[in-house]
């Protein structure tokens, strides 16, 4: 498991072709909960660490990505 943590270790949010930081307003949580759109929030700081992190699983196989995330998240520290 020690392999998948140095893999999310080495993700750097900077160089992320997909980052988008449209305002979070009730347009964008409105297509989210549609299902239209994919939207999260992580305040990241200049270190690229987060201490706060939100996401929602609501389609099939939400428990397995859950414990996934949990299994990620152990040997951090950090528990879910």
């Amino acid at each position: 498991m020690n392999g998948n943590l140095d893999f999310v270790k080495s993700l750097k949010c900077t160089f992320c072709k997909h980052k988008s930081y449209a305002p979070l307003d009730d347009e964008v949580v409105e297509a989210h909960l549609r299902g239209n759109l994919v939207a999260g929030i992580y305040p990241l700081c200049q270190d690229e660490k987060c201490h706060f992190l939100a996401m929602d699983f609501d389609k099939d196989g939400w428990q397995m990505l859950m414990a996934g995330c949990a299994s990620l998240s152990r040997p951090t520290g950090y528990g879910l």
